[in-house]
């Protein structure tokens, strides 16, 4: 006979007075146990661990020991809010790192909840002690093993106080329904390390096992007779078939290692799925998975510039999929396997009224693909809701983790769905064994999991209703057996510590309006934002006013309401049409008694949505440009980045190493004399020939060739040798003959012989006297120098008759000859280290200007090696700079071609990219980076637009400003680490001395550091991609552009060839006559007619929801239209340098110009009209009317309506003109265009049609060169290009003629006439030329520019500016 106890606490904890617990006696005898020791209280799930720890804490807490208080631990949080909701008291949870802040928490209090890990680091940094505590409950205190957290307090905290002789420590109180975890070999432990004893009732045993409800166990086999349950999904045996073909691409292990680890872990969890659940489940989970990886890294494609290898492969791997297809929602019983239709059938079969079910499985991947099932399958998908549950823990891998779907932000909801029974089925792993509030299931199913006793006694609990059943699905023959022996443990078990099951009491809701008002909300768990319902309102105006502005357009939001039968309402609220049709309407989640409570919820579920679509950031605030940057980033405008890289380093290494040699013919071209033929040798390959200029004088250049080496084998020493003697010649003062380990020899020949011989013949000098002797002709000379006086050598010129007289006695002193002194020039690559001012004398040459100069025999002696190997020797310094810089080129090239389909073949180009700040090739480097510049505008824009088409244009368009500004891409490179690329370093020829390798410092682990501007950053940046195109067209430049700038990916068009961006168009567009007509107008038949009708959407048009605004396709075109015109330039860059096309490209892209091209470009058509006359005659009559591209304009603006009207019967006698001079007096009108007015919606239109051409051809740019031809564009383009017609802007060319002269506007109003405007263009304060009109400040000042630049070049007004 059972009985119980109304016990009433006077005191309780809490906020909870008052709280009535009904007690038994099994209980009060646990209580008991507790009050005597340490103890563990075992008993199963839903007999009362729970009260008897209430009773402990109140018997604690009678004490009345006011100093101290009771800590409650949990091991998840989601358990300790459980704990903290039953005890009402306080929780604290983690990321309190302040002494003062716990302080503050835990005075006056009774009772802490909180995890393990929270107590254990508050005990580690001293915030909390064991001896402010009287009482530490562990919950689920059979954790208490090896490195778990709760281990760790008792072993590093408290065992270790107790023996070091604390006597102040807290009573243990142990709850757990299993007290093991494997074994009972287990339960040892566990008590020895709560220090405790594990205890269950005894004497009342018989009443607590009468509150327990032990379900039927049914262990279940399936039936192997379904066919094909061992093939592969399709998706699956495609994607193995492309990871076969990738394995054969040669790659090192620890890069394919890299880039496989995502792409492998997906195929074993797909696989898995495939075995356990059949192809259906498998299909579907590979479908959802790859669709949602590919979204997550567009929308994420912009917010690091660290490359993740083995995302980024996927990636590219998944695209190669093609457009995935649906699964057929008819499932065939061989797309299941034999294991799943068992646990279907089994499922079918225990559904009934009031169903209430857990699923256990073993993998999250399964979880999903398992719930998408059963919601499909005609068994059963009319009997369950389904929910999943996978745990609380915030540790979960990144949202773009192949194969991650789960969100763990809606899991809190999923249970309380479950509670309320809105769900009847959740799908779990382990995670809800234990230590979650669940509802008492009458069904739980074990789907091919291995069970422990824990997990057996866990999984039944759960299982605890009336007439409840506990099924298990097997693989085969030995589970039952094995189910067995888990049996006869418990009973084992239960034999000594007689164990049972807990229950939990469920908190109660409210439900009424004021309430629903307040709990209502939307949280951020990562930053603790929250935005409650009634301030949703603020924030949502707070959002739209924070949206680009503009003219006749309203960017508040738009409420309306609706009032049901029983006096409720609704509300829905509109948002602006910049947005994406998805983001522009929101009802109210339900009916509210108040219009203002409707109006707030309409808000709030607006906001949600604002933030799910990434438009909101984690702070609830609009999101700006610093939440896609890596962390605190700060755009600096130098940056330190690694020193220049030396590759002589490396070459030091090789040859102490020895290496293999290649041998590179260099020829040194010299107008009017021999070509000088050697060899350099070196212990590596350059693979590309490189021509070095040679500027010798203003007059001359010669040119040295070095060609891509060959491996050679030869004798080293003698070419050190040889390479010593030639240096010798120049470098007297820094060459040892005892140290000749040079970084790179020089010699004529490559036989040993012949060098033999060269040494011999050249080594060493000879009299002047003995030299005349030998008749010896002026080439073969080597040079003079002094006996008596030491300076620099002199060089005999080639003479003619007369010029030199030889002696005809040999006892005579001296002799008459045409010599020079030689340079002291050691650099020659420019022409800006020639002395100042143009020689007249164009016959010098390596020398100072040579003269006739009587030389005494005895002072002079010659050099026997011929001075043609001097000049070599001074051509070294230039030569060596040049291939260092082509080494550093070469490394960067292999850097670059990692990512690059198509091999490099202009690597001179790439040598000059990595030279910004040289001065020889400016011109040059400036055109790589025009191109480059535009063409990462390009690719940028195309990206973003396609990776987050929710984004509004304002949100794109800062993006890509702030990511490709200056310091935008220098951040990249200093992260990137390819700064090291840069070459910084000039060649200072006077201090040149020839390297030595053992003179080579080795490199350093600690990388040497320099400062650079952004700008020289960011211009390599841009130069290195526009190297790439004009080397290797669109392809090897956006893979140069991913390398260089990895925001940039090689695979941001994917989404338009695979489906993705087409599924996010409105669907059903029908082709109106009014699209039909555009379409003619235009030349070009859209393919998405979605994407025409947006065009043409004015931001104005709101309540349209099928469609957004115009502005997102502008943002795009504005970039495709600007990258349309360089590439045209660039075809031409033969006959332009880099100003030019610069300022051609801005003439041809400007507001006013597409302005320009909206208003002339039309299409003229015939009408006809059929009239009938009095006498009933019929007459057909033809017209033509003008069909023109604003006429498709949609728009909700009756201001701007008229407006535009107006504009446009103004402007077309402007427009004329305008015409006129642009194609039959070959000039720009700058001023007639700016006088146009600024209509920025006719320019807005031709930017998108633009960009929804691009969209609608899959970026087909020749699409795009159609329309611009089509336009007017490209024609107009042509023609000023053949004329050679200026486009420079007025201002820019009146201060290019006065260069030096400080030029400004003076503007002043005409008092008789209050409307006119008097400007005058001044030089230093002198006025040039002065204008007046009727126009705004920028276009009068314009006109005055263009009017001093005429007068000044027909010659007037000189004598003012002079």
């Amino acid at each position: 006979m059972t009985s119980s106890t109304d016990y009433h606490a006077d005191s309780t904890p809490g906020t909870t007075s008052n709280m009535e617990l009904r007690i038994r006696e099994y209980q009060l005898e646990m209580l008991n146990e507790s009050l005597k020791r340490n103890l563990i209280v075992v008993m199963p799930t839903g007999t009362g661990k729970t009260q008897v720890a209430i009773l402990r804490i109140l018997a604690d807490i009678d004490k009345g020991n006011s100093d101290k208080f009771v800590w409650l631990l949990c091991p998840t949080v989601a358990l300790s809010e459980q704990q903290y909701i039953q005890y009402a008291t306080v929780f604290l949870p983690s990321g309190a790192e302040d002494k003062a802040i716990w302080d503050n928490a835990l005075s006056g209090i009774k009772i802490a909840v909180s995890t393990y890990q929270v107590l254990y680091d508050a005990l580690s940094h001293g915030f909390v002690k064991l001896s402010q505590m009287s009482l530490l409950i562990f919950d689920e205190a059979h954790h208490c093993k090896k490195d778990h957290v709760a281990n760790k307090i008792m072993q590093v905290h408290y065992h270790k106080q107790h023996q070091s002789g604390v006597q102040n420590l807290p009573k243990i109180l142990g709850l757990t329904a299993s007290p093991i975890l494997s074994d009972l070999s287990s339960l040892e432990i566990v008590e020895s390390n709560l220090g405790s004893i594990c205890k269950t009732p005894r004497q009342y045993y018989a009443q607590l096992l009468q509150f327990t409800n032990r379900p039927l166990i049914l262990p279940r086999l399936p039936t192997y007779t379904i066919p094909n349950c061992s093939v592969k999904a399709p998706i699956l045996e495609k994607l193995c078939g492309i990871l076969s073909s990738e394995d054969e691409v040669p790659s090192s292990s620890k890069m394919k290692s890299k880039q496989l680890k995502h792409i492998r872990r997906f195929m074993q969890t797909s696989e898995s799925i495939n075995q356990e659940l059949g192809i259906w489940a498998a299909t579907e989970y590979m479908r959802k998975s790859i669709m949602h990886f590919k979204e997550s890294m567009r929308m994420g494609a912009e917010k690091t510039n660290i490359s993740n290898y083995g995302k980024d492969f996927a990636m590219e791997i998944l695209t190669r999929l093609g457009k995935l297809q649906d699964c057929s929602p008819a499932i065939q019983p061989e797309e299941i396997s034999p294991m799943c239709q068992c646990l279907l059938d089994e499922l079918s079969k225990a559904y009934r009224e009031g169903f209430c079910g857990l699923v256990f499985v073993t993998q999250r991947a399964t979880v999903l693909a398992l719930k998408w099932l059963i919601e499909n399958h005609p068994l059963t998908s009319h009997l369950f809701t389904c929910g999943t549950f996978i745990g609380m823990s915030t540790t979960q891998y990144s949202k773009t983790e192949l194969g991650n779907l789960h969100d763990i932000r809606n899991q809190t909801e999923t249970l309380e769905k479950f509670r309320q029974g809105s769900l009847n089925l959740i799908i779990t792993t382990d995670a809800l064994e234990e230590g979650i509030d669940v509802p008492a299931c009458n069904t739980v199913l074990n789907f091919n999991c291995q069970l422990s006793l824990k997990s057996f006694i866990q999984r039944r609990g759960r299982a605890r209703r009336e007439n409840s059943q506990f099924i298990i699905i097997m693989e085969d023959e030995s589970g039952p057996r094995y189910l067995k022996r888990l049996e006869m443990e418990e009973i084992e078990l239960v034999q000594k510590l007689q164990n049972a099951e807990r229950r939990q009491i469920p908190a109660n809701e409210l439900d009424f309006d004021k309430y629903e008002r307040i709990s209502l909300s939307l949280d951020i768990d990562r930053t603790g934002a929250q935005l409650i319902m009634r301030e949703a309102v603020g924030y949502l105006y707070n959002f739209c006013s924070k949206l680009p502005a503009q003219l006749y357009v309203s960017n508040k939001p738009l409420f309306t309401y609706e009032r049901n039968n029983y006096g409720r309402f609704r509300a829905v609220v509109k948002l602006p049409s910049n947005l994406d049709p998805s983001l522009q309407s929101f009802s109210s989640s339900r009916s509210w008694s108040r219009l203002k409570y409707a109006r707030e919820d309409a808000a709030l579920q607006a906001y949600k949505a604002l933030y799910q679509a990434g438009l909101v950031n984690d702070y609830l605030v609009p999101t700006q440009v610093s939440d896609h940057l890596e962390g605190d980033i700060i755009f600096r405008s130098h940056y330190s980045i690694q020193n220049q890289l030396d590759p002589w380093q490396d070459i030091a290494l090789l040859w102490k190493l020895d290496s293999q040699l290649y041998a590179h013919n260099l020829r040194i071209i010299r107008p009017e004399e021999d070509e000088i033929h050697l060899h350099m040798i070196l212990p590596t390959q350059l693979d590309t020939t490189i021509h070095i200029p040679l500027f010798i004088d203003y007059c001359t250049t010669y040119t040295a060739i070095l060609t891509p080496g060959h491996p050679i084998t030869t004798d080293i020493s003698l070419c050190q040798q040889v390479t010593n003697l030639i240096f010798q010649s120049v470098y007297r003062d820094h060459c040892s003959r005892r140290n000749l380990d040079y970084a790179f020899l020089l010699v004529p020949e490559l036989e040993e012989t012949k060098l033999i011989e060269f040494l011999e013949r050249y080594s060493g000098s000879v009299s002047l006297t003995e030299l005349l002797n030998q008749e010896a002709t002026p080439s073969a000379l080597g040079l003079l120098r002094s006996h008596t006086r030491p300076s620099r050598p002199l060089l005999v010129e080639p003479w003619v008759a007369g010029e030199c007289f030889l002696p005809d006695e040999l006892s005579i002193s001296s002799f008459d000859a045409k010599v020079k002194y030689m340079t002291n020039r050691r650099n020659f690559l420019s022409h800006g280290n020639l002395a100042a001012g143009k020689s007249t004398n164009c016959e010098a040459r390596i020398g100072l200007e040579a003269n006739v100069k009587s030389m005494s025999v005895r002072d002079f002696f010659v050099d026997k090696l011929p001075s043609m190997f001097a000049q070599v020797a001074l051509f070294t310094p230039s030569i060596s700079h040049e291939v260092e810089v082509y080494m550093i080129a070469q490394i960067l090239r292999q850097e670059l071609s990692l990512r690059s389909v198509t091999p490099w073949q202009r690597i001179d180009l790439l040598a000059i990219a990595i030279r910004p700040t040289s001065i020889e090739h400016r011109a040059t480097f400036r055109l790589l980076a025009f191109i480059g510049d535009a063409f990462m505008k390009y690719l940028f824009a195309m990206q973003l637009f396609l990776h987050h088409h929710l984004w509004h244009e304002g949100l794109l368009s800062s993006l890509k400003q702030r990511n490709l500004s200056d310091a935008g891409l220098a951040h990249a490179i200093h992260q990137s680490g390819l700064g090291k690329f840069l070459i910084s370093k000039h060649l200072n020829g006077k201090r040149w001395v020839p390297p030595l390798v053992s003179g080579i410092e080795p490199a350093s682990n600690e990388a040497r550091q320099r400062s650079i501007g952004a700008a020289t950053l960011a211009d390599m940046t841009k130069a290195v991609v526009g190297a790439a195109f004009t080397d290797g067209g669109l392809n090897q430049a956006a893979a140069c552009a991913s390398v260089m700038f990895p925001k940039l990916k090689s695979w941001n068009a994917s989404s338009l060839h695979d489906g993705t961006y087409s599924k996010t168009r409105p669907e059903n567009a029908v082709a109106s006559t009014a699209i039909v007509d555009m379409e003619e107008l235009l030349g070009y038949t859209f393919t998405d007619k979605s994407l025409a009708v947006e065009s043409m959407t004015h931001p104005s048009c709101t309540g349209l929801v099928q469609t957004t605004s115009y502005r997102r396709l502008s943002f795009l075109g504005a970039s495709v239209l600007e990258w349309i015109v360089v590439s045209y330039l660039h075809r031409h860059a033969q006959v332009m340098n880099p100003q030019r096309m610069q300022s051609l490209k801005s003439a041809f892209t400007n507001n006013t110009f597409l302005t320009f091209i909206a208003i002339t470009f039309h299409q003229v058509r015939e009408q006809n009209h059929i009239d009938v006359d009095d006498e009933h005659n019929v007459h057909k009559n033809v017209t033509t009317c003008s069909i023109r591209l604003w006429d498709f304009l949609r728009l909700h603006s009756d201001a701007l309506s008229t407006e535009l009207s107006d504009f446009v019967q103004k402007s077309s006698e402007k427009a004329d003109a305008i015409k006129h001079e642009l194609w039959e007096q070959r000039f720009y009108p700058w001023v007639r265009l700016r006088a146009l007015g600024d209509m920025r919606v006719l320019s807005d239109i031709i930017q998108s049609i633009f960009g929804a051409v691009f969209i609608d051809s899959q970026a087909t740019l020749a699409s795009c060169d159609a329309l611009a031809e089509k336009l007017g564009i490209v024609p107009l383009l042509e023609h000023f290009i053949s004329h050679q017609i200026t486009t420079d802007h007025p201002k820019d060319t009146l201060q290019a003629i006065l260069p030096g002269r400080k030029v400004s506007y003076q503007i002043c109003v005409d008092k008789v006439h209050p409307g006119t405007l008097r400007c005058s263009a001044l030089a230093d304060s002198s006025e040039i030329a002065s204008v007046e009109g009727q126009m705004n400040d920028e276009v009068i000042k314009m006109q005055a520019a263009e009017t001093a630049v005429r007068l000044l070049r027909k010659g007037f007004a000189l004598s003012e500016t002079s």
